[in-house]
């Protein structure tokens, strides 16, 4: 099930200045928060969108946004403007300036399990060649991972995207030729 939220002004709206706004997402236990972002547009390096990973502002920061969706997409951690959170809590919040307004964001969240499985692995963002990308287990990057899981992500890469491995003084390189891969 998926639950639609926006800026103050709505869809199809541009939103007000001298804005403050905080919206807290919550999901039930062992499960986390994914915010996908359909619309995001708001004045670049003045208007910002914070994403934490928690119920405050003194939670971990997922991503602090400007600008407009492709800005929004390439955020570290973003796959292609979804994010997700390490723990059943998310804090958005929106700050605006004193002049110039913008479209705003269209947003929809849900909950989704902790950990992907073989069946249904966690979709991370496409690997694309000079782009970095990170993830985490499901402790999330200043947690500690917990024993017996057993999680799934799913990568996609480009059809002949060449990976390049340093090992020592060595170097490998891998052809993914692959539509998807997967990891465990």
């Amino acid at each position: 099930q998926h639950n639609y939220f926006s800026d103050p002004a709505g869809p199809n709206n541009v939103y007000q200045n001298n804005r403050d706004c905080y919206w807290l997402i919550e999901a039930p236990r062992d499960h986390d928060v994914r915010l996908q972002f359909q619309q995001f547009d708001l004045e670049k390096s003045w208007d910002f969108l914070h994403i934490y990973d928690g119920p405050n502002t003194s939670s971990p920061v997922l991503a602090r946004d400007t600008g407009s969706f492709s800005d929004l997409s390439s955020s570290p951690g973003a796959a292609d403007g979804t994010f997700y959170s390490y723990k059943n809590q998310m804090l958005v919040r929106l700050k605006t300036d004193y002049s110039i307004r913008y479209d705003g964001f269209n947003a929809r969240y849900s909950a989704v399990p902790s950990c992907g499985t073989m069946e249904n692995p966690r979709v991370l963002a496409q690997a694309t060649a000079g782009t970095e990308r990170m993830f985490h287990d499901p402790a999330g990057p200043n947690g500690k991972y917990e024993n017996g899981r057993n999680c799934w992500w799913a990568i996609e890469a480009q059809q002949m995207l060449a990976d390049r491995h340093e090992h020592s003084d060595r170097i490998y390189s891998v052809s993914l030729t692959a539509d998807m891969v997967a990891s465990g």
